[in-house]
């Protein structure tokens, strides 16, 4: 989709206390047909992109397609 991901933000897999914590990312998207940026939390970035720019986020549904 030709979409620039900007990353903010990543916390890492480690184990604490016998707990592992998984790796997220913090993401912003901006819309190309109006003034609009996303800001999300996710473990697999392009995959949730895809899901924005396909509309199937109630959210940001009517801001697509996003850059």
């Amino acid at each position: 989709f030709g979409s620039k991901i900007y990353q903010f933000g990543v916390l890492s897999l480690r184990k604490i206390g016998g707990f592992f914590i998984m790796t997220y990312f913090v993401y912003a998207i901006s819309s190309l047909s109006r003034s609009y940026i996303y800001v999300g939390l996710t473990s697999n970035v392009i995959q949730r992109v895809c899901t924005h720019n396909l509309g199937r986020n109630k959210t940001t549904r009517t801001y697509a397609p996003f850059y």
